[in-house]
């Protein structure tokens, strides 16, 4: 049975934290992959992206909350979660427990991600945990 499309971004996103980031990269992300959210759009700078925030939150977890496709396109909602044991992005480990819903969109082509973007609030996610930011 052929993965969909929805499958593969699914699978994808809950692999970060269950696998080794290469076997991940391998298996779900395209050679030529972009990664559309940043100024260095590149596989290499999307792998060291993820490989920093996994080892600045030991802890990491993403629930996938909704996904809707159309054709091989793929909108994920998800909840990003961990507690900060590491240094990230300059911040020194906090020891806080971090949250954020996250949108992420991927362009699937034979069973890869070969374009992706996403949007996560990083400063609703490393605010500290109770912050209500919706008054």
């Amino acid at each position: 049975m052929r993965e969909t499309p929805k499958d593969v971004a699914r699978r994808f996103y809950l692999s970060l934290r269950e696998s080794d980031l290469d076997e991940t990269w391998e298996r779900y992300v395209g050679p030529d992959a972009v990664w559309l959210a940043v100024g260095t759009p590149t596989r290499t700078a999307w792998l060291a992206g993820c490989r920093q925030l996994l080892q600045a939150f030991a802890d990491f977890r993403i629930d996938v909350l909704t996904q809707v496709a159309e054709g091989n396109r793929v909108a994920t909602r998800m909840r990003l979660s961990g507690t900060q044991t590491g240094v990230y992005h300059g911040i020194p480990p906090t020891g806080r427990r971090a949250s954020a819903i996250c949108a992420a969109f991927d362009l699937i082509e034979d069973g890869h991600i070969v374009e992706h973007w996403s949007h996560v609030d990083m400063d609703c996610f490393l605010r500290p945990s109770g912050s209500d930011v919706r008054r």
